[in-house]
């Protein structure tokens, strides 16, 4: 976990100090409430920053798309439930 130990000297911000504030922080950023800014180190780091940055966004991006591929994957199953049961129920 040597990504997290730069993360300690955080002044204001713990999102990623530990990791069980690493999986609140992207939990609640699936929801929009954790902000970006988060990544930014007291010291400067600026190349853990942007990785910090790229696996924030990698996150963020892959979970709308698996929630996408969700609700496209139940609207689908809702509609073969209705197109089975068209012709009982217009008959």
């Amino acid at each position: 976990f040597n990504l997290y130990s730069y993360y300690r000297g955080a002044k204001y911000n713990p999102a990623f100090t530990t990791v069980e504030e690493s999986f609140k922080t992207l939990f609640w950023s699936i929801f929009g409430l954790s902000e970006v800014i988060s990544v930014v180190l007291k010291y400067d780091h600026k190349f853990i920053e942007n990785i910090g940055y790229v696996l924030y966004g990698v996150y963020n991006v892959t979970m709308v798309v698996v929630l996408l591929n969700m609700l496209i994957a139940m609207i689908n199953n809702s509609y073969q439930e209705i197109e089975e049961d068209a012709d009982v129920e217009w008959k």
